[in-house]
């Protein structure tokens, strides 16, 4: 798991019930989401979405943004609609599904 120590990424792995989790490694400060698979279907992208938002909460909390939607949705879905065309660009890359539409 890119990001997360083997421990972490071992703790992360047990939790099945849940399609993904978004943490922070506690010794190098990474942030990563884990999900057992790559995503194919909308669903599982809608997942990754999710986590992404937790991510951007995470994120914008370290910088001292804290999450208050009337005063830094913009911010917010800014950094959403970033975090999302990167990690899409990588998973299709990584599945050759560039040019295949969702």
């Amino acid at each position: 798991m890119y990001g997360a120590d083997e421990e972490t990424a071992e703790y992360v792995r047990t939790l099945k019930a849940c399609k993904g989790v978004t943490s922070q490694d506690q010794d190098t400060g990474k942030f990563f989401i884990y999900m057992e698979d790559l995503p194919r279907r909308s669903s599982e992208h809608g997942s990754l979405v999710h986590e992404l938002f937790h991510l951007v909460e995470q994120i914008m909390d370290r910088v001292g943004m804290k999450h208050e939607f009337h005063v830094l949705s913009e911010a917010y879905a800014y950094l959403l609609g970033q975090l999302t065309a990167d990690v899409l660009g990588r998973v299709w890359t990584a599945t050759n599904l560039s040019d295949t539409p969702l």
